[in-house]
């Protein structure tokens, strides 16, 4: 396990595509209840990496990251991101194979 902090200048074009795959997981996941399946696909289809790669610097991006794999290589598994002028929490998503493992704490 590692939690990365870093400006969200900092969102590299990889980053940006795993933050929105994991967003889209844990909104398939956690949303079905409260969404018709086009209204909740239609969301989903909205999520771009676009988003993450404009965070300006004022922004904070946390990472939570976990080794699976048998290299070592770590997982997104959780990412939260902060106004760092206004601490409003913008974004908090976990994958929902970690969901009720302490990830979002």
């Amino acid at each position: 396990m590692a939690i990365r902090i870093f400006p969200g200048t900092a969102v590299n074009e990889t980053g940006a595509k795993d933050m929105v795959d994991l967003r889209r997981d844990a909104l398939r996941a956690g949303a079905i209840r409260h969404y018709t399946a086009g209204e909740l696909e239609q969301l989903v289809d909205n999520i771009t990496p676009a988003y993450y790669l404009k965070l300006p610097a004022t922004f904070k991006v946390i990472t939570y990251l976990d080794c699976q794999h048998s290299d070592d290589s770590e997982v997104l598994t959780g990412f939260a991101v902060v106004g760092e002028r206004t601490h409003r929490l913008t974004s908090l998503y976990v994958h929902p194979d970690h969901w009720r493992r302490g990830v979002g704490r």
